[in-house]
Parts: structure tokens; C-alpha cells; sequence
């Protein structure tokens, strides 16, 4: 198995550079996991980490500047205090972007939230951290946001409680979560200037130390590769809301000036305490922003509105970690994979309507299947697979797929998503543990061994392989699960939510419109509003009608 590391980063004034074991041939208590070489960085190279001078038709289309400030699509700053904890601010803050962008309204998120969420549990299993002291991984943002979800501010206040770990999340209802985020790498100014345009903000990071910062006009330009322990101690996380080609190089200090004018216009997170710079200027030449080094820039692409009539399922708590190609005997093509989960629809709403997983596979097809399940394994006959959706890979990073309200059959059911890669092995999201470069573990999951498994995406050859067993042939005791978000919703016209669709629904749409029954507000937007015009009428109740006897189709 290979582990294919596409970012590490601090989540605060001090991070964490990652590693991830190889599961071949290993020991985990005994993996050699150095790759800092003579201060160069593990993930990044000078090539990767310089912004490209080349141009093509659509950077003509970009404006020369851009603020998502002044158009009202940036919430106030905030100040994280003496904690660690930038990464939260810099990833709730593009969510509030985002959010405020596409018409969702203005909220102020809590990074308490995702802070307890990236914090140690009782049983010594998650990030491994203090979630006051410690900085986190970068990539752990999309997880967290797609995983955990978001709540506001006056639900759980910054630094409001104590606690060393935080357990009872489902005690908190998300409103939103991520089902979409892009990741880009290669400081890409195009990509990234389109995706502030987009979705408001791109959360990132830089190296801050203040031998680069101009106080007199909050601005910042490290242009020069730092040694490794300077470059970690400056790790902090930050969102980018906008730019200008002609912010001028003389705003930055004599000894560090960039060659050319113009700079990313930033937000911040540490208040009026340090020298009132809420926003900062950041060189295009700076020389971690946005880099590899510190795991690139992430864009929320889509959210996903959290209702009564509809529900999260998976089988991790904390998304992935990774992305994870296959070696084995047993796959006859690595390049096309099937990659599976085994789900309990035990409490899931009864129908699936997307499906979120996470690749780096740019340009590939994606096959969706719900597999039928035997004696706890996912059947090898193809011809007994249903597939449910499909497309092409457009970016790096967590991908939501629609599904056309596939109403699960089983209880005990698999889902496989197939992976076919034009250029190299097939990848795929995976939950699995991390470590720093001193051999200390800083993640760890909770392994659900039997429910992962793959298969070659081209033929039956090898059959239906365990992912835990794979783990024990490589003496990884640890192991991982594949990182898979099933959305489930109450089938469409199921008022009562029994899962069955009887007159009794169309009847309760009826006194509905009467004024003799009301409906609950989500049943009425998502479930009994059957033509989606805004408005719960006798033609809904009709039309349940007629998709309860075979008159109309589910989609």
C-alpha cells in the first residue's frame, strides 16, 4: 500500500508536519519516517513552492483586484487569543464565506466546536493533541468540516469549558457540513483567485515570523526558503479574500521585498492585539503561502443543509486523513479499484441521496454501486451490483455525488465506489493513523476492522479483499477504514415518516392544505412539497399518490 501525503500543516503558531506509515512490510512501531533532508520540505520543492509566471485564457478574465471585503462576503474578524488554534478560525472562516456568499445567510461558527472535535477522546483515539495548546494538521479542515459539521458561536462559545476531550458532539445538532472541498496545490493563483470569486474565501496558511512583517502597513513578504524549525514555529493558518496585481512592492520591508507588486489580501484571526492587523497583505512571492508545505489551500465547494429529513451515515468519526493507493497480489489492475464500505441502515433514513468521498484522481471516472451483503462481506457478483451513480473526478480533494433517491433494500448493505484512473494507481480517502517526524503518533482512528474492503474495478479477479486483512499481512495493528459519507433522506412523500408511502401520507398533505393538520416546516420543504414550488398543495397530495402506485418516478 502506498500513502500518498498531498499536504501537511500547522494550525497554529506552532504545527505538526506529518508523515503517514507505509502499511508494506512494516512495523508500526518501528517506521522510518524522515523525510526532511537538509531543511528542504517534505512535501514541497522550490519549483512547486514559486508562483507560475504561465498564463492562459482564463487568468485574462480575472480582474486585476478583488476584495470579497468589500462586496460583504467576509464576516467580522475574530482573535483566537494565545491558542493554538488558527486552523478553525481559517476553516470556519471560509465556511462563513461561503455561506454569506451563496445566499445561506451570515453566521458566526464555533471553532470551540471543531477545536473539541480535533481534541483527544477518552479512549486516547483522534487527533492527539490539548485542544488548547497543540497545533493540528491542516488536513484535518475538510474532514472537519464534512465530518463534524458546523454550530454557532452562541451554542458553544470559544473557550468556554475546560475539558481535555470532548465527547458528547451528538449532543450538538450541525447546521451545516461540507460536502464538497477542493484542495490546491502548487500555488496556483488562477485556481485560487476563481475560488475566492466562487466561494468567498480559501482558507490556507503561511511561515509568520515578524523578521518579514512590515507593521507600518500589515504587510508580509518571506521570500526565501526557511530552515525546518523556523518554518514550523510560524505555522499559521489564515484565509485569503481577495488580491491585488498592483499593491505595491515598496509596501513591504526593504530587506525582504519582492521582486514584482502585487499581493493576496488576507484575514486573520489574532484581533487588534497584534499591531490591529485583522487583514494583511501577503506578497504573491511569498513563499509558503498557499504552498505545499503547508498542504496547499482548501475551497468549500458545496454544504450540505442538516434537516430532520435527512442524516449523515458513516463508519469513521473523523474523515480522511489521506489519500490511499493499493498494492497487492490480489488487484490485477491498481489503476481501476473498487473501494468499499459495509453500512448499518439499522437508524438511516431510508434513502440515499449523495454519496461523499474523497481522491486526488483528477480526470478519472467514478462508478457508485450498492452492493448486496453476505455473511457480513460485499458479493462478488457483478451482476447483482446496482449502481447508483457515476461521473468524472474535476478535482482534487472531497467529492459529493447525487444519487437519484436510491431506497436502500437491506438493513446490512455495502457501498463501492469505483476509481478509474487514467495516469497512475487509483486513490482514495482513508481514515488511517498519523505521525510526526519524531515517530510520535498525533492521530489515531477508531478502526472499524470488517467493514472496509476493495476489489480489482475491471474484472472479479482476487475477488473481495479485506481491508483489516490487508492491514494484518503488512503487521500494521492499527489499520484504517475507508473514508465514505452516505446522505439519507425520508423517501419523498413520506409524511409520516414510516417508510412506506400509503394514502395516509397523501391524506395528511390534504388536511395540511386545510389548515386541519400542519406539517412540520422540514417535512413540508423537503418531503411534501413533491413539485418543488415552494408551496405544499393538493397537487403534492396527488402526486404522492401516484408515485405510491408506480405514476411516478422517484427522481
Amino acid at each position: 500500500m502506498k500513502k500518498i501525503i498531498s499536504a501537511l500543516l500547522a494550525a497554529a503558531m506552532i504545527i505538526c508536519p506529518l508523515v503517514s506509515a507505509s502499511a508494506v512490510g512494516t512495523d508500526t512501531a518501528k517506521v522510518n519516517k524522515s523525510f526532511h533532508t537538509g531543511g528542504i520540505s517534505p512535501v514541497s520543492s522550490k519549483a512547486s513552492a514559486r508562483p507560475s509566471a504561465a498564463a492562459n485564457d482564463e487568468d485574462s478574465e480575472l480582474p486585476a483586484s478583488y476584495s470579497s471585503v468589500e462586496l460583504g462576503y467576509v464576516t467580522p474578524p475574530k482573535d483566537q487569543g494565545a491558542w493554538n488554534t488558527c486552523a478553525f478560525f481559517s476553516g470556519l472562516g471560509a465556511m462563513e464565506s461561503f455561506l454569506l456568499k451563496n445566499g445561506y445567510g451570515e453566521y458566526d461558527l464555533s471553532e470551540e466546536y471543531l477545536n473539541y472535535w480535533a481534541a483527544t477522546r477518552s479512549d486516547g483515539n483522534g487527533w492527539l493533541r490539548d485542544y488548547r495548546n497543540d497545533g493540528i494538521a491542516m488536513v484535518a479542515l475538510p474532514s472537519a468540516l464534512a465530518y463534524c459539521g458546523v454550530i454557532t458561536e452562541n451554542e458553544l462559545p470559544y473557550m468556554s469549558s475546560d475539558r481535555s476531550s470532548f465527547e458528547e458532539l451528538d449532543t450538538y445538532e450541525p447546521l451545516f457540513y461540507a460536502d464538497s472541498v477542493k484542495t490546491i496545490l502548487g500555488k496556483d493563483q488562477s485556481e485560487i483567485k476563481r475560488e475566492v470569486i466562487r466561494c468567498g474565501a480559501v482558507a490556507t496558511s503561511f511561515s509568520m515570523n515578524n523578521d518579514y512583517f512590515n507593521r507600518e502597513n500589515n504587510s508580509y513578504c518571506c521570500n526565501e526558503e526557511l530552515s525546518v524549525d523556523k518554518a514550523n514555529v510560524g505555522g499559521h493558518g489564515v484565509i485569503i479574500v481577495g488580491w491585488d496585481d498592483s499593491y505595491s512592492k515598496f509596501n513591504f520591508l526593504t530587506s525582504h521585498r519582492p521582486e514584482k507588486d502585487g499581493a493576496w489580501l488576507v484575514k486573520n484571526s489574532w484581533g487588534e492585539g497584534f499591531n490591529n492587523a485583522d487583514y494583511i497583505w501577503i506578497s504573491y512571492e511569498d513563499f509558503y503561502l498557499a504552498g505545499d508545505y503547508f498542504g496547499g489551500a482548501y475551497a468549500i465547494e458545496g454544504v450540505l443543509k442538516n434537516h430532520t429529513c435527512n442524516s449523515l451515515l458513516n463508519i469513521d468519526q473523523f474523515g480522511p486523513t489521506y489519500n490511499m493507493s493499493l498494492e497487492s497480489p490480489n488487484i490485477d489492475d491498481p489503476s481501476d479499484i473498487v473501494f468499499i464500505n459495509v453500512f448499518d441502515f439499522t437508524s438511516a433514513m431510508p434513502v440515499i441521496s449523495n454519496v461523499e468521498f474523497q481522491t486526488d484522481k483528477v480526470g478519472s471516472e467514478y462508478e457508485i454501486y450498492y452492493i448486496p451483503v453476505s455473511d457480513g462481506v460485499p458479493i462478488n457478483d457483478r451482476a447483482k451490483w446496482t449502481m447508483i451513480a457515476s461521473g468524472q473526478i474535476e478535482y482534487n480533494g472531497i467529492h459529493d455525488a447525487a444519487v437519484d433517491n436510491f431506497k436502500v433494500p437491506e438493513m446490512t448493505g455495502a457501498i463501492g465506489i469505483r476509481i478509474s484512473s487514467p495516469d497512475g494507481d487509483a486513490s482514495f480517502g482513508c481514515c488511517e493513523w498519523l505521525s510526526n517526524l519524531s515517530d510520535k503518533y498525533v492521530f489515531l482512528p477508531r478502526t472499524a476492522n470488517g467493514r472496509s474492503f476493495f476489489a480489482s474495478g475491471s474484472s472479479e479477479y482476487g475477488g473481495i479483499n479485506s481491508l483489516s486483512e490487508y492491514y494484518a499481512s503488512s503487521d500494521d495493528n492499527i489499520g484504517g477504514n475507508f473514508s465514505i459519507n452516505l446522505v439519507t433522506n425520508v423517501m419523498r412523500g413520506d409524511t409520516d415518516k414510516d417508510g412506506e408511502l400509503t394514502l395516509a401520507d397523501a391524506v395528511m398533505i390534504q388536511k395540511n392544505v386545510i389548515g386541519a393538520f400542519p406539517l412540520d416546516p422540514d417535512v413540508k420543504e423537503y418531503v411534501a412539497d413533491m413539485d418543488g414550488d415552494g408551496e405544499v398543495t393538493l397537487a403534492d397530495a396527488i402526486n404522492v399518490q401516484k408515485l405510491g402506485i408506480g405514476l411516478l418516478n422517484e427522481g
